[in-house]
């Protein structure tokens, strides 16, 4: 779980008439990131080719994705296998879907322009009632007239008639009647977006406002019927047919998917080469569901190469969501250490220690877990719509999702560091208090300090057993050095501060410094003792950990005591009440950012840094996630019943 999983680059000799069901294979395994050949084949090995299938999938599913559009969404209540690439293919061919979908959908569409078309004159026509006159005045030979949307100003009714030598009649508070020689068109457009009105031509009418209104009326009711009748239709081949699309869709995406990757290969007439990363311990499951798709006609074995393995972190289910943060800084390579189970166990930690408080806490924690359950599928969300839109311009919904489960554990460790701290937004509500933050200070900037200590030492040794492990003996040297150095130095701090004159630890501390200091210098040279100084200042930098603590307590105190003060008139009871409101939601805001933002600092900064490169590379298997479909492979061990 410390490490990432441990790569393998393989490669697959086969027979070209097995070749697409080894890919099948490979793909429903989804164990294996598939790589252009070597060059020791390519010299040898010509580009592979693809067969008339992948022609005829790509066509049929740019048929089927159509289709799936103009089909009306139903509930796809279970999965579909497909056996092979011809069942796929028969079972599009034997639907006739275009005859029966097209001539509907263009029936839908037109009835649509005509019920817009209707919509559109009956809208005007009794915005153009009141005024009685006859509507066919409106669109003339040498009139045109529009209707202007918006709120204009005092001027824009006089501009009309004196610069265009128009008319401008009010209809109501956001509608007016422009009416205009033909010639003026342009200019009229020009004065509009001046005043940043909105032009809608009058369509052609015809006849008293009674009269055509009840005409449209009558034929917007008439359309809407057929359209209502139409649309029953289309729903009709939606219940019957848009599983059975989407199923073969997404089917024939695989098909292209496995199709296309053909052209990382390199073939002769009668035999094909792929080269890939396979997890190591996915290598047997690999070797053994090629061999079975290829009947015993292949060859698998392992390529030795000094290219980087992609990087595939493999740690369990619930510290899975704190690889984020690892990806958010750098992948690791697959020698370094994965990071990721440290982080999950000491991010809430610091995280805690900084908030301090149950209250805080609590409310963190009852707001991760409303976002949570907002962010399920079909959860009914009734938050305002510019805070949604503001919060995505900030982070996507799974970044969203992310952080809100990694704050549920931070918020516990919170409540849980409130309660030995005896703080609830500031006030002291339990019966005892285990640790009091304003007189224990010295104490906690102490244990801040081995915190410090702890974690830049971890961090040396991981980056010593990396190190070595790897082969840099040179630079293991060094980490030991640096180890040396960090644990002197504090050792000689400390007790400076409990005995003014020198004592035989002082001695020992000297020596670990001097060692670590040669070691240092012996195994990186100039640049290394010009770093030294760093290492005292990564210890030292834990101690924010306790000055946000107190810039959090030290706040709500002076909020609370505000609150308390007022508390002897109304006037005083009022200004204390917004006090308390504006001051603890101030401090609840810093209570998630400046903890988080620090923690993860202090984790990639100041520990990082003593072991970790970073730059690895995603391993990305050669896979689909399916909805509508199941795998056409299946391990002998997984292999259950298959709908079809």
């Amino acid at each position: 779980m410390l490490k990432p999983e441990k790569m393998i680059r393989i490669r697959v000799i086969g027979a070209n008439s097995r070749r697409h069901d080894i890919v099948t294979v490979l793909h429903d395994l989804g164990a294996m990131q598939i790589e252009n050949v070597s060059d020791d084949l390519k010299g040898i090995l010509s580009a592979s080719k693809n067969s008339e299938d992948f022609y005829r999938a790509t066509q049929y599913l740019q048929k089927a994705r159509g289709f799936e559009t103009q089909l009306y969404p139903r509930k796809v209540e279970e999965r579909r296998y497909f056996q092979s690439s011809e069942e796929l293919f028969n079972s599009f061919e034997s639907l006739d879907l275009g005859n029966l979908l097209e001539p509907l959908k263009r029936q839908e569409e037109e009835l649509f322009q005509d019920k817009n078309e209707f919509e559109k004159k009956l809208a005007a026509a009794r915005l153009l009632a009141p005024l009685g006159k006859d509507l066919s005045i409106y669109d003339s030979a040498a009139v045109k007239s529009f209707i202007a949307v918006g709120v204009p100003e005092d001027t824009f009714p006089s501009q009309v008639n004196t610069s265009l030598g128009g008319a401008c009649i009010p209809l109501d508070l956001n509608h007016r009647l422009v009416c205009i020689s033909r010639d003026e068109t342009e200019n009229l457009a020009r004065l509009a977006e001046s005043h940043e009105l909105t032009l809608h031509l009058i369509p052609q009418l015809k006849g008293s406002p009674e009269v055509e209104i009840r005409a449209l009326g009558e034929k917007l009711s008439e359309t809407e019927k057929e359209l209502a009748t139409v649309q029953a239709e289309l729903g009709k081949l939606s219940d019957r047919y848009y599983a059975l699309i989407a199923q073969i869709r997404e089917q024939l995406e695989i098909e292209v998917k496995k199709f296309e990757v053909v052209e990382k290969f390199g073939s002769t007439e009668d035999s094909f080469a792929m080269e890939g990363w396979v997890p190591l311990r996915s290598l047997q499951a690999v070797t053994s569901g090629v061999e079975k798709a290829s009947g015993g006609r292949c060859v698998v074995s392992t390529v030795d190469t000094k290219e980087k393995p992609p990087t595939m972190l493999h740690n369990p289910r619930r510290i899975r969501l704190f690889e984020f943060f690892i990806r958010f800084y750098s992948l690791p390579e697959e020698s370094e250490f994965d990071p990721t189970m440290i982080f999950a166990f000491i991010f809430p930690v610091f995280f805690g220690l900084m908030v301090g408080d149950y209250g805080y806490g609590l409310v963190i924690l009852l707001s991760s877990l409303w976002i949570l359950r907002k962010l399920k599928p079909g959860a009914k969300n009734h938050v305002p719509r510019r805070i949604k839109k503001f919060v995505n311009t900030i982070m996507s919904r799974s970044s969203l999702e992310v952080l809100a489960r990694a704050l549920v554990p931070a918020s516990l460790s919170a409540i849980a560091f409130g309660i030995v701290f005896n703080g609830f937004f500031g006030f002291a509500l339990l019966p005892f208090t285990l640790v009091d933050v304003r007189t224990s200070l010295p104490k906690l900037i102490l244990a801040s300090g081995y915190i410090g200590l702890s974690m830049v030492s971890l961090g040396l040794v991981m980056g010593f057993i990396e190190s070595w492990y790897n082969g840099h003996r040179k630079h293991a040297i060094g980490r030991i050095g640096w180890l040396l150095l960090a644990i002197g130095a504090s050792i000689f701090g400390l007790d400076m501060i409990h005995h003014a004159t020198s004592s035989p630890l002082q001695y020992v501390s000297v020596g670990m410094i001097l060692s670590g200091l040669a070691l240092v210098i012996a195994a990186e040279g100039g640049n290394g003792a010009v770093e030294i100084p760093s290492i005292i200042s990564h210890i030292l930098s834990y101690t924010r950990i306790v000055g946000i603590l107190m810039a959090s307590v030290i706040l709500a105190f002076v909020v609370d005591t505000s609150f308390i003060g007022g508390l002897h008139s109304i006037s005083g009871l009022v200004i204390g009440v917004l006090i308390l409101v504006v001051g603890q939601l101030f401090n609840l805001v810093v209570a998630v950012f400046e903890p988080g933002i620090q923690g993860a600092r202090l984790l990639y900064v100041e520990f990082f840094s003593k072991f970790y490169h970073g730059n690895g590379k995603p391993f990305k298997p050669f896979s689909t996630r399916r909805i509508y479909t199941t795998r056409q492979y299946e391990p002998e061990s997984e292999a259950s019943g298959k709908t079809g």
